[in-house]
């Protein structure tokens, strides 16, 4: 051991004594970390599941306004077969009950009338039988023109109000006792109004609930 320790020191007497050499990949790495360097922050990489802690409530599904629409109708066919036909069609749309009690043949002009319904519009009916149709269960097929002779169809919130001089193809079901109706020139027949009574007075009625969402006028109304 002193052997060996006097060797190493005899190295270090001469003109110079250089450290050995250490070399650049083994070299400690300074730290050049400062006060004003931002922290890293880890991220978290885990999934968030949300818990609804809202207590169960059914909702209310119960609409609190309905729209009652209403159309009767009746067709007068001549000829034979027929080939002819008037008629006359009533469209009438009120909202949830209708007032009875109400007098609607009290001139409109009297400042204490109140119309309770929404849409009430009268059509006077005309048509001619045709042959050239895609109907393959009518007993007859008639293209109706609608004109109109009191009120203003504007007013009805059913999308299918026919505008005045509106000309449908309808078809007649003896079978199903159904007018059919050629839904807008499609070839598409669809049922449109049952029928109460037969030929050659066909009388026709059609109703619907639709339910609405009335705008809250803050009156009380």
């Amino acid at each position: 051991m002193k052997l060996r320790l006097c060797v190493s020191v005899a190295l270090c007497w001469g003109t110079s004594c250089t450290p050995p050499t250490v070399p650049a990949d083994k070299a400690p790495t300074e730290d050049t970390d400062t006060e004003d360097d931002p922290e890293v922050l880890s991220i978290d990489t885990s999934v968030y599941i949300p818990v609804d802690t809202a207590p169960d409530v059914v909702p209310d599904l119960q609409p609190s306004d309905w729209i009652q629409l209403r159309h009767q109708g009746l067709w007068s066919l001549s000829g034979s077969p027929f080939t002819d036909l008037s008629g006359q069609l009533i469209l009438r749309e009120y909202l949830n009950v209708l007032d009875t009690a109400i007098d609607t043949s009290i001139a409109t002009t009297d400042t204490a009338y109140v119309d309770p319904y929404l849409c009430n519009v009268t059509y006077s009916l005309t048509g001619s039988a045709i042959d050239n149709h895609t109907c393959a269960t009518c007993s007859f097929v008639f293209e109706v023109e609608h004109y109109v002779s009191d009120g203003d169809p504007s007013l009805c919130r059913e999308p299918d109000t026919p505008p005045d001089g509106a000309v449908w193809q309808l078809g007649y079901n003896a079978g199903t006792d159904e007018i059919l109706l050629n839904y807008y020139g499609t070839d598409v027949w669809l049922p449109w109004y049952d029928t109460t009574t037969g030929p050659p007075n066909i009388a026709f009625e059609w109703s619907f609930s639709l339910a609405i969402e009335l705008e809250d006028t803050g009156d009380g109304g």
